[in-house]
């Protein structure tokens, strides 16, 4: 028997593996015109809208096994037209991705193409898209929960700043990655250097955190969080502290986060209050 499935250079020429193509009866009749075009916009978003139609039976054996289609001047993407399947079986397409006007009426045509690629008449009609304008969201303008600059706290010769988690600094530059506007290290979407208050957000059982940047050398103080409620007794906390990697091309840069152990100094002493809503269950630490 030949082998089909391992074939190389030095291999028999009666080995090589070889394709048998059996063609059907020659087809050169096209597929009729599609009937009973039909667009509605329905619900839709602005400017699009459904169109459907009844596939034709082909003439020919190949048998019919999609359509072309325009809308106006513009050809529909093939990834919108839907294949035929049985003749007289209606097929639906939506009409997106095709930049019309809302409420527009535009001409639309289907052409049939058969298995054996012969194209069909045309069949034409024209529809109006929906002028349905997309809904704008209800709601309170999103305002920044704290606002107004004022001088970082100090302990000893440091500067005290609270950022995102994410966040990170250039220890030698202090350049924020990413870039932040100015006056971000006295006030931010987490923290107020004017109140010194830090507001969390979180779900029940969620982890929440935010990382205390420390400007300048402040020695020997460990990290301790204190809440003002009895809600505090109740709350996991854990802290950790970023760890530089030495080799990059814009020099050290913070990156993995380690556990912050007890034989560990670090410049940090934290008190956040417990109104509701401002302390979230399961609240994390990164100092």
């Amino acid at each position: 028997m030949p082998n089909r499935f391992v074939h190389s250079r030095q291999s028999r020429p009666a080995d090589a593996p070889y394709l048998t193509v059996t063609l059907g009866a020659k087809d050169k009749a096209p597929p009729a015109a599609p009937t009973e075009l039909h667009g509605e916009s329905g619900d839709q978003s602005a400017g699009t809208g459904w169109l459907s139609w009844v596939p034709p039976k082909d003439e020919g054996p190949a048998g019919t096994v999609g359509f072309f289609a325009h809308v106006g001047d513009k050809e529909v993407p093939r990834y919108l037209i839907p294949l035929a399947g049985k003749p007289d079986d209606r097929v639906r397409m939506r009409l997106r991705d095709l930049d019309l006007a809302p409420g527009a009426t535009v001409p639309v045509a289907v052409r049939a193409v058969d298995g054996a690629g012969n194209v069909g008449p045309v069949a034409v009609t024209s529809m109006k898209v929906s002028p349905r304008l997309e809904w704008s969201l209800p709601g309170i303008p999103f305002a920044a929960p704290f606002t107004g600059a004022a001088p970082l706290p100090r302990l000893g010769a440091a500067e005290i700043a609270v950022v995102d988690e994410l966040d990170k600094v250039q220890p030698v530059t202090g350049e924020m990655i990413p870039k932040q506007p100015n006056g971000y290290l006295a006030v931010n979407h987490l923290w107020s250097a004017k109140t010194k208050e830090i507001q969390l957000y979180a779900a029940r059982n969620e982890f929440a955190g935010f990382q205390v940047l420390v400007h300048g050398t402040a020695n020997g103080v460990r990290p301790s969080l204190i809440f003002d409620n009895d809600e505090g007794g109740r709350i996991k906390t854990t802290f950790g502290r970023y760890r530089n990697i030495p080799e990059t091309d814009k020099g050290p840069l913070p990156d993995p986060v380690v556990p912050l152990g007890d034989g560990l100094d670090f410049p940090l002493v934290l008190r956040i209050g417990g109104g509701e809503g401002r302390v979230p269950r399961g609240a994390f630490v990164k100092a």
